[in-house]
């Protein structure tokens, strides 16, 4: 949206041609406010970098500015997030500005040296080391990852590497320990751990060909939290404020079938038989390609969004912009959107649908190997 060719146009001469109608109108409404919002996360940013730059500053002055921003821009942005500040930095850093003046200079420039922190390479040295980083996707391939994994293996590598400015062949396991401990202490939780974990395990094991020691290394416990699952009423409440078709079918989608975000933007027209009210999904997060059930209440929304937004014959769900695949941070945003309108606890996700999907069937007296099969899980646990 901020193509150069676009530099000085209207705000509705830009979204008449690409966004569909009810996203149009709320930009139109809301662009006043974007701007507002993006000029505050650039203060919030740049007063977070005055730290995080300071050679005098200690590593607890720099996670409480690092927290400090984080809720600065949970506040901004109207929401809460429970994401590493870095990963909100990533993203950031990852979207195009584009031409949009002197104020996306330089809010590019402040996120590409906070990005850096607490890196002690410099980008000459850091690139030296690119090929390494390159090679996580080769060897991903040819283990079948999937894109987001190989994504996530690369980025946390990254990191780790400009931590320790060191020659890939003279790590140690030692190193990943290191690394592991300076982020438990800047407060990061078990899971992120065990990601990060996760990702020096492929980089050492499959990509330097060197040994782990699980033993010096061990994956944290991690703390499970009880699932938040919706009632039926808290369902169709949420259906009700969503407006968007699209949005809508694919909400009603996701709790009818138990399918996760990932998988209802992947759908494409034959994938969904009405004969046997099925759902095929095909590209799941385990490699399993299984059959999902699909209510009537489901098919009617669908029905209607089908023949309403364009009678799509491949992908299901394609982008207004591009025709492609929808990215998941779509559906997300409006999922918010609708969780807000519809007054229920800000804490809900839209994992959730699938939580509530198996809890409901479970309560129903359906056995759980079954539910197991059609969530396509595993292991029932």
């Amino acid at each position: 949206l901020y193509k150069k060719e676009y530099t000085g146009k209207t705000w509705e001469e830009i979204y008449n041609k690409h966004v569909d109608k009810d996203y149009r109108e709320w930009l139109l409404q809301n662009g006043e406010r974007i701007s507002e919002a993006e000029m505050k996360i650039l203060e919030a940013i740049e007063k977070a970098a005055k730290v995080l730059k300071d050679p005098t500053a200690t590593d607890e002055d720099k996670a409480k500015a690092r927290k400090e921003l984080q809720k600065e821009i949970d506040k901004i942005l109207g929401r809460d997030r429970e994401d590493d500040i870095q990963d909100i930095l990533e993203e950031m850093k990852n979207t195009q500005l584009g031409e949009i003046g002197e104020i996306g200079e330089k809010m590019q420039d402040v996120i590409d040296d906070l990005y850096k922190d607490p890196s002690k390479m410099s980008d000459e040295q850091f690139n030296e080391l690119m090929e390494d980083i390159e090679k996580i996707k080769v060897v991903g391939k040819l283990r079948n990852l999937k894109p987001g994994t190989i994504r996530t293996y690369q980025k946390n590598v990254s990191d780790f590497l400009k931590f320790m400015d060191k020659n890939p062949e003279d790590l140690s396991c030692e190193d990943a320990r290191d690394y592991l401990v300076y982020l438990q202490n800047r407060g990061n939780k078990a899971s992120t751990l065990n990601n990060k974990n996760g990702s020096l395990v492929f980089f050492y094991k499959r990509v330097l060909g060197k040994l782990w020691d699980d033993n010096l290394v061990p994956r944290a416990i991690n703390d499970y939290a009880v699932p938040r699952v919706l009632s039926s009423s808290d369902i169709e409440k949420l259906l009700d404020a969503t407006t968007n078709l699209k949005y809508k079918a694919m909400f009603a989608i996701m709790y009818s079938s138990g399918l996760r975000i990932s998988e209802v933007v992947r759908l494409r027209y034959d994938d969904v038989s009405r004969t046997n009210m099925q759902i095929y999904i095909h590209e799941s997060k385990t490699h399993t390609a299984r059959y999902a059930i699909l209510s009537q209440r489901a098919l009617d929304i669908l029905t209607e969004y089908w023949f309403k937004c364009g009678r799509p014959k491949g992908i299901l769900f394609p982008s207004q912009l591009n025709g492609d695949y929808l990215t998941t941070s779509g559906p997300q945003l409006m999922f918010r959107k609708s969780v807000k309108k519809a007054g229920l606890p800000k804490d809900i996700h839209p994992h959730c649908l699938r939580h509530s999907f198996a809890t409901h069937l479970l309560e129903d007296g359906v056995d759980i190997r079954y539910i197991q099969t059609l969530l396509g899980h595993r292991s029932p646990k």
